[in-house]
């Protein structure tokens, strides 16, 4: 019995179990091959995305700088402008602070005045639908120059302060000056009365408005210089 029970016992030990003859019949030089054919595969077509994906973004760059570069142009335009009426006005008020202490010169003033309203309204539109696209889509990551980036956000930054400084600039003339300019009569040419100019009152709105002026041209002035260096970073990456 005992002899029969260890007989049997070797028998199941000598037989191959099923595992072992599946990984025996295994071909693993073929198996290995067709792992690398698929790693191959995938990388191979990740490359081929990669590369459409960057050659796209390439183009769509292109045009955004293109874009950019034409709407700095026009930007340029209307600042040269603007400048050209700032330095006007600021003219104008420099005058005033100086004529109007004396009583005699108070037809002067008011004249100086006029021009101060009629020179005013020198209001930026800027061509900003490429950028506020470039902000919106976030395709502002497409650009790869950090230069221009960075240049870009600090001229946007500049249009923005320099639009609420010459609001306030304007509220100054409209409520607070505007009352002084009605002191000339559209019929005579003539002051109604010459002692308005005298009070510190109307100086120190003088000299507040002229610090206004100020402030709107020096940021006028930056973003001019901000338009020169962006034309030559655009012009740089645009020729690569």
């Amino acid at each position: 019995m005992i002899g029969s029970i260890r007989g049997n016992f070797y028998l199941a030990e000598s037989k191959p179990k099923p595992m072992r003859r599946f990984l025996g019949n295994v071909h693993w030089g073929d198996k290995l091959i067709d792992i690398l054919v698929v790693v191959l595969g995938i990388t191979i077509a990740f490359g081929l995305n990669n590369w459409r994906e960057n050659r796209q973004n390439a183009k769509l760059e292109q045009r955004y700088l293109k874009n950019l570069k034409e709407d700095l142009v026009k930007d340029t335009l209307q600042m040269v402008n603007i400048k050209r009426d700032l330095r006007g006005t600021s003219f104008a008020v420099a005058c005033i602070k100086r004529i109007s202490p004396e009583i005699e010169n108070a037809d002067s003033v008011a004249i100086y005045l006029d021009d101060v309203f009629s020179l005013n309204y020198f209001i930026f539109f800027p061509e900003d639908y490429t950028y506020e696209t470039l902000q919106q889509s976030g395709d502002i990551s497409i650009i790869q120059s950090d230069s221009i980036r960075q240049v870009l956000s600090q001229l946007y930054d500049n249009y923005e302060f320099m639009r609420l400084l010459y609001e306030y600039a304007l509220n100054t003339l409209s409520d607070e000056i505007s009352p002084y300019v009605d002191n000339l009569s559209a019929r005579t040419s003539q002051v109604e009365d010459p002692t308005m100019y005298q009070s510190t009152h109307f100086d120190n709105l003088v000299n507040e408005y002229g610090r206004q002026l100020a402030g709107v041209e020096f940021l006028v002035e930056s973003s001019l210089e901000k338009h020169r260096i962006l034309q030559h970073l655009i012009t740089k990456e645009l020729n690569k």
